[in-house]
Parts: structure tokens; sequence; C-alpha cells
């Protein structure tokens, strides 16, 4: 069966609750979708949809983290439209939180990116700890400071200036750094078709992976995540 995490999200947050440090802990859920967290007691399909596609997941960030020289480079394009809402963006930020749990990082080890974005003049670098990073861009002040500020603002969805502001931020990435772009969206993009500046960083190395929320429009995310999409 060819799984592709592009799918609304059904996977994945009960597979990244190892945290290797003090910042965070996670309880074991299993995310149906943003803004509904189900125990374990889930009917079996929907368990073992999650199951299948957090372990697709699983295997791609292990085989990020895990990279020789433990340099990695994350962005995360975070949606703040009108059409995600307030609690889903919430959410969105809670994924994000959850996600690199399972990373290290650190100006030596994971650097991070978080860019929100909605309408033209509403694509913001909240966090930008690549073309800046410092002894005091750690994993601990990310989680448990400068992530929880970030504001929701409403308006459309201009993915394709969410994919423009990353590869402003990608020209500070580090040569040797293993690179990847997390969209979390409802993938109804406005304002121009982000697929080939999508396809263009693929070329250059660079993994793209799409979550959708609610009733994402799959097809796009399909179409801008990294092969293979299972």
């Amino acid at each position: 069966m060819r799984l592709t995490v592009s799918w609304t999200l059904l996977a994945v947050i009960i597979f990244l609750s190892t945290c290797v440090d003090k910042c965070i802990t996670l309880n074991r859920y299993i995310p149906y979708s943003f803004g509904q967290l189900i125990k374990s007691k889930s009917n079996d399909i929907s368990k073992s949809k999650v199951e299948n596609l957090g372990a697709v997941l699983k295997k791609h960030v292990h085989e990020l983290r895990d990279t020789i020289n433990k340099q990695v480079d994350l962005i995360f394009l975070v949606d703040s439209s009108a059409s995600v809402g307030p609690q889903n963006f919430l959410d969105e930020l809670k994924f994000v939180k959850k996600l690199l749990a399972d990373f290290t990082v650190d100006q030596n080890h994971t650097r991070v990116s978080v860019i929100t974005f909605s309408s033209r003049q509403k694509v913001i670098r909240q966090v930008d700890y690549l073309s800046n990073p410092g002894p005091t861009k750690h994993k601990c002040a990310l989680l448990a400071e400068v992530i929880p500020q970030i504001q929701y603002a409403g308006g459309g969805t201009f993915t394709l200036g969410a994919f423009l502001e990353a590869k402003k931020v990608l020209e500070f990435a580090r040569p040797t750094a293993h690179q990847a772009v997390f969209l979390v969206t409802d993938g109804f993009s406005n304002g121009g078709d982000p697929r080939p500046l999508a396809v263009n960083l693929q070329k250059r190395g660079i993994k793209i992976f799409t979550f959708g929320i609610r009733n994402g429009n799959t097809r796009e995310l399909r179409d801008i995540a990294s092969e293979p999409k299972k």
C-alpha cells in the first residue's frame, strides 16, 4: 500500500514522543487530526493508518537526525491563514514542538527556522537560528519561550511566499548539514503556485515534507512533497 506523509495529518506525534532532554515531555496519544487527540483505543482502521503513516515519518526523521556529523537545518512553514483558524494554528505549533523533541537544537547540531504565513504582507520569519546562530539558540528556549509567543494572523494562504522566504533562509544553511522543509497547511494556496519553487529546492537536495490539516488539498501537498511519496 502506497502512503504519503502529505495526507491529512492522521499520523506521527505519538512516534515523536522520545525526548532526548528535559525540555519537553509528551503524552502518548494517537492524533486523528489537528484539534482532536484520541487515545489509542480508537478503531482498528484509524489506528492502523496512524501507525503506518507514523512509521513512514519516523523513518525520515531518524534519517535526518542520525546523520554522521549530527548537523541538520530545519525550516517549518506554518499556515496562519483564516481557513486554518486560531485553534488549528495552535495545534500546528504543538506539532512543530513535538517533532523537534527528537532533535538536539543548538548551534552545533540542529538549527531551526519557523516561518508563519497567511496573506502577502504576513509572511513572518518568527524564528531564525540558521542565519543568526548562537549559544542561546537552543531547544529549551525555543520550545518553552519562543514558539509559545508566536501569534495567529488570519488572512490568505500565500504558500509561495512562505517558500520564497524559506529560500532566503536556506542561503545561510550549512553546506555540511542535511536540510529539510516541513510545510504544515490546509494546502489551499493562493497568490501563485508554490510547486515549481518546491521542485527547485528538491533539486538542491532539500527534503520537503508536507502535512495537511482538516480536509487539506492533498493533491497540492503531494505535488510539493519530496519523492518517494510514501
